[in-house]
């Protein structure tokens, strides 16, 4: 087997795996500014209905999250899957490029609203985001190169047959 091809499978396997480990960091970052948000808005909220409006918000924030988390381990393991010589897929890498820009935007969120909770945060969730962002991206790049080298590789099988 060319030795390209098990570059990228192996860079493959390695970025589904960041990509399961930062879903973690996901959560809980949409976990933290979901209390930080019904904090702010606590005093806003009418007596009788505070702790109903905290648990709407927190059901809201938990379902999101959660779907979040499992969408990113769907891509995960089907790159790790892929990344073995296993078949996956056209979807994950959909949803790759969807997480991907969702980021992106989350990042740009986060950069303009930098330095509200204090420099050290700001820094550390920008470090954060920007990982999981290359993570996706060397993910994209190298099941493009994957699929496209094994495709190569089995036309030129096939022609010297």
């Amino acid at each position: 087997m060319d030795q390209n091809i098990l570059k990228h499978r192996n860079n493959l396997v390695i970025s589904g795996m960041g990509v399961i480990i930062l879903a973690v960091w996901t959560l809980i970052k949409s976990v933290m500014y979901a209390v930080i948000k019904i904090k702010e808005m606590w005093d806003t909220i009418d007596a009788e209905y505070r702790w109903l409006a905290a648990v709407i918000a927190l059901a809201l924030i938990a379902v999101v999250a959660g779907v979040g988390l499992l969408l990113r381990i769907i891509i995960g393991r089907s790159a790790i899957k892929e990344g073995k010589g296993g078949k996956s897929g056209k979807a994950y890498i959909v949803l790759a490029w969807i997480i991907t820009i969702i980021d992106c935007l989350g990042g740009l969120i986060d950069l303009l609203s930098f330095g509200k909770n204090g420099i050290l945060d700001s820094v550390a969730v920008l470090a954060v985001d920007t990982t999981a962002i290359a993570t996706l991206i060397n993910l994209l790049v190298s099941a493009g190169k994957v699929r496209k080298l094994t495709k190569q590789e089995k036309a030129g099988e096939t022609s010297c047959s």
